[in-house]
């Protein structure tokens, strides 16, 4: 038995949801329970796992829940199954590879999902953040990587994209922001606060603006 094993989810008709994570360096969501697909992480699944640093999800996934990795503050790669060169080996060989050398390739690499929570990221280690080219449309909730150690996030395929409040403020390294597809709406207070940010591509509306 692994980390994995202990994960506990909620079955409902027609899809699982993860609504109890544990504190392990290395975590893999699995596709799908009892044949239902896994497209939801309950919120505050995860909140404030310290040793937790590798996340591995499903494309099924759809929905990351309000605060689900909150102060997950060493949590520094989320990357979808199926992306790893070393997919192919048995999961205690990939465990040792990550810890061995994973940890060294911080680039994440999330699936089409519609919505992530407030504060879902926030005060985590992620650095460079890129949304599947499938996630076309997209709602950040306020705070959701407040306070993150972001430098750069792109999403290569979104056409339209809402940031609530503070989604993005604090994050003092991040200097580019990709999204030049997308209508993107903001709010006044979205990137407050992030020094180095040089680069925003994108469409930006301030809907409260007079």
């Amino acid at each position: 038995m692994n980390g994995t094993d202990l994960l506990q989810f909620k079955l409902l008709k027609d899809r699982a949801v993860l609504h109890r994570g544990i504190d392990d360096y290395v975590i893999y969501i699995p596709e799908q329970i009892c044949g239902l697909p896994v497209t939801e992480i309950g919120n505050a699944s995860f909140e404030s796992c310290k040793n937790l640093r590798y996340l591995e999800v499903p494309p099924s996934l759809k929905i990351i829940g309000d605060g689900a990795f909150r102060n997950c503050e060493n949590l520094r790669t989320v990357r979808m199954t199926g992306l790893l060169r070393e997919q192919n080996l048995p999961n205690t060989d990939k465990a040792h590879w990550l810890m061995a050398e994973g940890y060294q390739y911080p680039v994440s690499y999330l699936p089409p999902v519609d919505y992530i929570g407030k504060e879902a990221f926030r005060n985590t280690a992620l650095e460079v953040l890129n949304f599947s080219p499938a996630a076309a449309k997209v709602s950040i909730g306020a705070s959701a990587f407040r306070e993150s150690k972001l430098k750069e996030v792109r999403f290569p395929g979104c056409r339209t994209l809402r940031i609530g409040h503070s989604g993005f403020a604090g994050c003092a390294d991040l200097e580019i922001f990709w999204a030049s597809h997308a209508k993107i709406t903001v709010e006044d207070d979205s990137f407050a606060d992030c020094g180095k940010l040089t680069y925003l591509f994108g469409r930006v509306e301030y809907p409260n603006s007079p």
